[in-house]
């Protein structure tokens, strides 16, 4: 019976040449990820404020300050969008070196 790695195997050729490519996709896919984690880190504390829930606290701000003081909702907001913004940068990058990986691949197949 065949494993899981040996399925993947006989792909490896094709894939070698493209080590950095590779990496560089992988990074940006964990910047997406912690950036969706942060995210939820983000808003999680708002949203308990809206539904009337106490909030938790946190080590960067606490709502007491964010509601009385307006350069603190002003760095809160922009936190929020500086993290959609390279959330949105990482999801790009991701997105670009996997499909240059692919379609390389495609066309070394197509050559054989």
């Amino acid at each position: 019976m065949r494993t899981f790695f040996d399925f993947f195997k006989k792909y490896i050729p094709y894939i070698q040449g493209h080590t950095f490519s590779f990496i560089i996709a992988i990074s940006a896919s964990l910047v997406v990820a912690a950036c969706t984690a942060g995210i939820a880190y983000l808003i999680e504390p708002l949203l308990d404020t809206l539904q009337g829930k106490t909030p938790r606290a946190t080590p960067f701000f606490s709502f007491e300050e964010l509601a009385q003081d307006d350069k603190m909702a002003l760095a809160m907001m922009l936190m929020i969008i500086g993290v959609y913004f390279g959330k949105s940068v990482g999801t790009y990058i991701q997105t670009y070196f996997m499909n240059l990986i692919g379609q390389d691949i495609v066309r070394q197949l197509r050559r054989l």
